[in-house]
C-alpha cells in the first residue's frame, strides 16, 4: 500500500569537526558509542556482522529495532537500513585540509514520513533536522574534548 505522503524525504547535515578524520570516523563506526552522541538512544550493540540492534526511550516508552550496517573504513563511510526499510542512512567523513567534515544523510520513504508531514502542516521545527543537529553538535563536542552529549532543542 502507498504512503498518503509523498515519499521519500531526505536529510542531509554536516559538522566541520576539528580532529583527524580516521579519529573521527574511529569513534562513530564503534556503534556502542551511539549513545554519547545521540540521546534518544540508550543502548546499540552488534548483533551480527551486519546487523545491528538500538534501544531508544521517548516519552517514558523504550523501544527496540534491528537493522543492518556496513562499515568501509577505507572510505570512511557507515551505511545503515531499518527493518522492514522504511528508512536508511549514511555518514562519511572526510579530510579537508586541517579538520574533518562529517556528513549525514538520512532517507525515509513510506509512512516513516509522518513526522515531517506533521511540522510541515504545524510549521513547528521538524523533530528530525533538530536530532540531527544536536547529534553532529554532540560529536563535535566530544571529539573536540568541548563537552559531551547535547539534546535536540525543544519545539
Amino acid at each position: 500500500m502507498q504512503s498518503p505522503y509523498a515519499p521519500p524525504h531526505e536529510y542531509e547535515h554536516s559538522r566541520r569537526i576539528d580532529a583527524l578524520p580516521d579519529a573521527v570516523y574511529a569513534y562513530v563506526a564503534d556503534i556502542t558509542r551511539l549513545p554519547t552522541y545521540m540521546t534518544a538512544i540508550q543502548h546499540a550493540e552488534m548483533i551480527d556482522d551486519d546487523r545491528v540492534r538500538i534501544e531508544t526511550s521517548s516519552n517514558g516508552t523504550t523501544h527496540q529495532a534491528d537493522g543492518t550496517i556496513r562499515s568501509d573504513p577505507e572510505r570512511r563511510r557507515l551505511e545503515w537500513g531499518s527493518d522492514p526499510g522504511d528508512y536508511r542512512g549514511t555518514l562519511v567523513v572526510s579530510d579537508e585540509e586541517d579538520h574533518s567534515r562529517v556528513i549525514v544523510r538520512l532517507i525515509f520513504t513510506s509512512s516513516s514520513n509522518y513526522p515531517q508531514e506533521i511540522n510541515a502542516a504545524t510549521k513547528e521545527p521538524d523533530p528530525i533536522d533538530r536530532a540531527l543537529e544536536a547529534a553532529l553538535d554532540s560529536m563535535k563536542n566530544i571529539l573536540e574534548g568541548e563537552g559531551g552529549a547535547r539534546t535536540p532543542a525543544p519545539e
